[in-house]
């Protein structure tokens, strides 16, 4: 062989090696492995059991017990309990921990068409627990727990649609899969549908609307331009509909509508709508009482007043319902007055200083129309 050839061959093989170098180095699989951060943010990922029969669980009372009977059944091909199982072997419950065997578990119930072992799968391909991590594996188990109707499932499916993880971005994707969770009333899920609305990426189902939402989007968004579509699909009364208001209304809120922000809250008031979600109606409407929003100075003092709100708290009670009396709010007084009476003295002056504070601070601002336009 000629010198010449020798050196075109090493110069070959030093490029093969830079070139290995740069596509295998512990930095680029890194970033592989995390291309899906966006779920790693955004979800709390757990694995999860399935609810079954009470004749299994009463034949395993103790640890050990539990533990010979999953893996009796599991080998019998119960789905149910061939995930149970799976899950305790990931978490080191009543039997040795192995990530191993916990995902041929999954495996063994998903391929049984089990709900909960499909989206356990989704997981353990996106943490890398029991087998290596693997985003499009990963995408393709959480997309068939969505389709059975899993809600987290699906709010995760429209995470990897909209970023591109596991499968090619796809704002269509993103979008329905959003809003199938929404509908649900997953809170993440309108969230993320708020988002994507205000940059337009996705349009409302209602074609009577679509026009104007694309207007709303080319502006940049315009608070009321966002309030008047959430309150033109009003009309039906369905769940469905209700959740895309609730986007709609999220969408005008974040842009700065006061009104909006009250309804938003009233629809997660369960005193109200029937869809109970304390700390999303007490989200909403602090944002409307702070802005002097006086139906909502009210509602927030009655959310706090209720017993059965989760949210019970005297002292923020009071203080609401003083300043709706003082905004000229009709029962608000009487209220205000009827908690005065359970109050013990500490709580009572707790309530004056905390007034006080939020007038110093200017926490308050000047009082705002409040004429109500009822969700239908």
């Amino acid at each position: 062989m000629g010198k010449g050839a020798t050196i075109l061959k090493a110069t070959i093989v030093l490029s093969l090696i830079v070139v290995t170098s740069v596509f295998f180095a512990p930095g680029a699989r890194a970033d592989a492995e995390n291309s899906c951060q966006p779920v790693n943010d955004s979800v709390q990922l757990q694995f999860r059991k399935t609810i079954i029969p009470s004749s299994h669980n009463d034949q395993a009372a103790d640890g050990t017990q539990q533990g010979a009977y999953y893996s009796e059944l599991s080998e019998a091909g119960d789905a149910a309990v061939a995930n149970n199982l799976g899950v305790d072997r990931m978490k080191g419950q009543h039997i040795t921990l192995n990530f191993t065997e916990g995902f041929n578990n999954f495996c063994i119930a998903a391929r049984q068409s089990n709900m909960e072992a499909q989206y356990n799968l989704g997981v353990a391909y996106l943490t890398g627990k029991g087998v290596r991590k693997d985003m499009v594996n990963a995408a393709l188990w959480f997309q068939k727990a969505a389709l059975q109707g899993d809600t987290e499932a699906q709010y995760i499916a429209g995470i990897m649609y909209e970023y591109g993880c596991g499968f090619k971005q796809n704002y269509a994707e993103a979008t329905k899969w959003y809003r199938k969770a929404s509908e649900k009333w997953h809170i993440q899920a309108q969230e993320c549908l708020t988002r994507l609305y205000l940059a337009g990426k996705a349009l409302p189902v209602d074609s009577r609307v679509a026009n104007r939402w694309q207007a709303l989007a080319r502006s940049k968004g315009s608070a009321a331009a966002a309030f008047e579509t959430a309150t033109e699909i009003s009309g039906k009364a369905n769940d469905c509909n209700k959740s895309e208001i609730a986007v709609l209304l999220r969408a005008a809120a974040e842009l700065g509508h006061v009104q909006a922000a009250y309804l938003l809250g009233s629809l997660f008031d369960k005193h109200h709508n029937g869809h109970d979600n304390t700390q999303e109606a007490l989200k909403w409407y602090q944002i409307g009482a702070r802005q002097g929003h006086v139906q909502s100075q009210y509602d927030l003092g009655l959310l706090y007043s209720h017993a059965d709100s989760g949210a019970l708290d005297l002292v923020k009670a009071y203080v609401w319902l003083d300043f709706a009396a003082l905004n000229g709010m009709a029962d608000a007084a009487a209220k205000r007055d009827s908690i005065t009476k359970t109050m013990s003295r500490t709580e009572f002056y707790a309530a004056q200083r905390l007034k006080r504070e939020m007038i110093q601070f200017r926490e308050l601002q000047p009082k705002r129309e409040t004429r109500q336009v009822p969700l239908q």
